[in-house]
């Protein structure tokens, strides 16, 4: 997998979810945001952790780079955090 990322230039990622450990620390840039889909999640919390997401894939961005969104399940947060 980690030769797959390569291949494909990514540089960052970005993990949503407080559950997924950085696998390929030496290879990419890591921000993980801690963030929950649950309904007891607070509103402000959620939006100051897309707020540095954004920021995180932002510079990435600038600097010629390549993101990976990612969460433990592939299908929610990942997507909110994208949109």
């Amino acid at each position: 997998r980690r030769e797959r990322l390569v291949e494909l230039g990514i540089t960052h990622i970005l993990k949503v979810g407080p559950v997924l450990s950085n696998q390929h620390p030496q290879d990419f840039i890591y921000c993980r945001l801690y963030v929950s889909d649950k309904e007891t999640a607070r509103q402000d919390d959620i939006r100051r952790e897309f707020g540095m997401g954004l920021a995180f894939a932002s510079e990435a961005l600038d600097l010629g780079g390549r993101v990976l969104i990612c969460c433990p399940t592939g299908c929610r947060l990942a997507v909110a955090a994208t949109v």
